[in-house]
């Protein structure tokens, strides 16, 4: 699967659960640009990114590599258990909770 639909799967999952691209970055541990990279087909997700990617959603990598339909389709069945969720709960006003959630652990 090309590196492209990787990023457009995960801008659709960013969407879906009305989070910032710097959001997602600072959870997974990564550079604004480096995630920036991924949604926009520059380069392609280390093994290692890709699964911390999937594991934020709640999804297989194997969902996050297929077509945006099925991508999607995964994403909003585990939509309410999923780790971002605890991000656009925080909302911009939540800055003071980001050590909880280092290394993609969710508040719980």
């Amino acid at each position: 699967m090309a590196a492209g639909n990787v990023g457009t799967n995960v801008r659709h999952l960013l969407g879906m659960h009305q989070l910032r691209q710097q959001q997602l970055a600072r959870y997974l541990g990564m550079s604004p640009q480096g995630l920036w990279n991924i949604l926009h087909g520059r380069s392609e997700p280390r093994s290692r990114t890709a699964q911390r990617i999937a594991a934020a959603f709640g999804i297989t990598m194997d969902a996050l590599f297929a077509d945006t339909g099925r991508c999607v389709r995964a994403g909003a069945g585990v939509f309410e258990r999923a780790p971002v969720r605890s991000l656009a709960e925080l909302g911009d006003s939540g800055e003071d909770e980001w050590p909880s959630l280092a290394a993609g652990k969710a508040l719980g």
